[in-house]
């Protein structure tokens, strides 16, 4: 029977409280939970007639106006498909009342950065998506019992104080479900008074029509937490289930101080551009401020002995040994007694395709003359030898130290803009298993 045969009889469901119209639709979650379905007069002059309940083309129960309640369940069993019918059909067998039941599993909550533009760097960012990392157990993880998708936590770091606009994006919602009356999503720390979200002090709550135009929060880092991260979940409360979350860290700033040597050829006028506050700038606000250190640099200059062309054809490795040797009027490596945590010489001397290297873990970088179609900026460069120093090894290499002893990509270019990638045409970001495993003390440099 079509729905324009249905009679138009003044009548309402109750459901959870609220009221649905003849012919209105209820929108749920498959929740599990039993509720009572009412069925009442919205005229004073209409007497609820003896009616039979029906679901779909089944009978499941009687009733008149002083029994005009069922029960029913909203579980899969019941409510196998996501749309169903209940019908209110009078003693003449005639359709009086209608009400359509929209079902949905619980949606899937997303989070993510900003795009390259708006991120550049600014806070830690690790999407959770690498394969191996996922294989070395790197990311939290969510299982959820309506699908099979495991859901790799993602990974947000924030200086104190610090704010980040993050995108969110709603999987499994469909459009109907915005109609859900009782739907309420929290989004809430596991230690509330760490965080500002949306420049509050209090849990994000939505119901179903907010959570559809959502896309977007703010969470400013409040207090340090210490080297421990904590869970901001997105939380269904009505069925006890986190649908989303970011691992989070926020943690004390460690000081170092890197002795940038700015060098000269015997027969150059000019020492190289490397300007020391934009570099600073730089490695505080784009790149190694993720990792929670603060940088200080220093510089000192160095007129070396021979003449450029002396190291033409020279390797880096080569050309790093001889500065370091008229420097310090030693062999290479640089000695134990200079002070500061690294030291970075910069030249002139044309690099070629591979400009730059640094000695892992340990003091000693150089950086030389980048090639025009270099796409990378100077300061990326500097910040991939400086991983080098913290110990990390290209992601596409497999010959670090512990953890570092696998390759997170098979090759080059395939990162989300790592600064230990090549073929990349950006430098931002770090992954969780360089943020936690950062060498530190280089007090024991040989």
């Amino acid at each position: 029977m079509e729905e324009a045969e249905i009679a138009n009889a003044p009548i309402s469901f109750i459901i959870k409280d609220d009221e649905y119209e003849n012919r209105d639709r209820f929108v749920s979650m498959w929740t599990n939970e039993e509720v009572t379905v009412e069925l009442i007069s919205t005229d004073e002059e209409y007497e609820i007639p003896n009616f039979t309940w029906k679901l779909d083309d089944e009978d499941i129960g009687t009733g008149n106006a002083e029994n005009n309640t069922i029960s029913i369940t909203l579980n899969k069993q019941q409510f196998p498909e996501t749309k169903h019918k209940i019908f209110i059909y009078d003693e003449d067998d005639k359709k009086i009342g209608k009400l359509v039941l929209r079902f949905y599993d619980p949606p899937i909550v997303k989070f993510d950065r900003p795009n390259n533009t708006q991120y550049a760097g600014r806070f830690f960012f690790d999407r959770g998506e690498v394969p191996s990392l996922q294989d070395y157990g790197s990311y939290e993880t969510l299982q959820f019992p309506w699908t099979d998708e495991e859901y790799y936590i993602p990974v947000l770091g924030l200086n104190k104080n610090q704010s980040a606009n993050i995108k969110v994006s709603i999987e499994n919602f469909p459009n109907y479900a915005k109609d859900d009356r009782n739907f309420k999503l929290q989004i809430v720390p596991n230690q509330l008074e760490k965080i500002f979200f949306n420049n509050t002090d209090d849990e994000l709550e939505y119901n179903a029509e907010q959570l559809a135009d959502l896309n977007e929060i703010d969470i400013r880092a409040e207090k340090i937490i210490g080297d421990e991260s904590l869970l901001i979940n997105a939380y269904i409360p009505s069925i006890d289930q986190t649908v989303g979350a970011i691992e989070y860290y926020c943690k004390e700033k460690v000081s170092k101080e890197i002795k940038l040597v700015y060098v000269k050829c015997a027969d150059e006028t000019d020492y190289p551009e490397l300007p020391l506050s934009e570099l600073e700038t730089y490695l505080n606000t784009n790149s190694l401020n993720q990792l929670f250190l603060n940088i200080s640099v220093i510089i000192s200059q160095l007129t070396s002995n021979y003449n450029k062309s002396f190291f033409e054809g020279k390797d880096k490795e080569f050309i790093l040994s001889v500065f370091i040797h008229e420097k310090y009027d030693q062999a290479f490596p640089i000695p134990t007694t200079e002070s500061s945590d690294d030291v970075y010489f910069v030249s002139n001397i044309q690099g070629g395709t591979d400009p730059a290297g640094h000695l892992r873990g340990q003091k000693g970088g150089i950086q030389l003359k980048l090639s025009p179609n270099t796409i990378l900026s100077k300061y990326e460069v500097v910040a991939h030898e400086l991983g080098h120093w913290l110990g990390f090894p290209e992601i596409f290499n497999d010959d670090g130290d512990s953890p570092f002893t696998f390759k997170i990509h098979e090759s080059q270019g395939q990162s989300d803009y790592n600064f230990m990638d090549y073929d990349v045409t950006v430098r931002n970001s770090w992954y969780k298993i360089q943020l936690l495993n950062m060498k530190l003390n280089h007090d024991d440099d040989e």
